[in-house]
């Protein structure tokens, strides 16, 4: 990650091109490759730098909480908000192109 994104310099855009269909590789886990591109913009440079994120990523499900306790922190209840879907990324790596399952 640039430096410049934690400053406020710099600005990510993940552009997808190709998102495959989920593939079950056992209960309760799946697995989908995304081709696409992260393009970062300097403050000073509009014009943006491109570069390849071709990654396979592993989602399994998750039990997601009933309810949000009442002394709840902001960054807890965000974090809740996320799991409400019930699926959590669990790894990413590089795509194989020559590898099928």
């Amino acid at each position: 990650t640039p430096t410049g994104v934690f400053n406020g310099d710099t600005q990510v855009s993940l552009i997808p091109r190709f998102i495959s269909q989920p593939r079950q590789i056992k209960s309760g886990k799946w697995e989908i490759d995304f081709i696409g591109t992260l393009v970062t913009f300097e403050r000073e440079n509009n014009l943006g730098k491109g570069i390849a994120f071709n990654k396979t990523v592993t989602v399994s499900s998750i039990s997601n909480p009933e309810y949000i306790p009442a002394n709840t922190t902001e960054l807890a209840k965000k974090i809740y908000a996320a799991r409400r879907a019930g699926l959590e990324i669990t790894e990413i790596v590089d795509l194989n192109f020559g590898r099928r399952k």
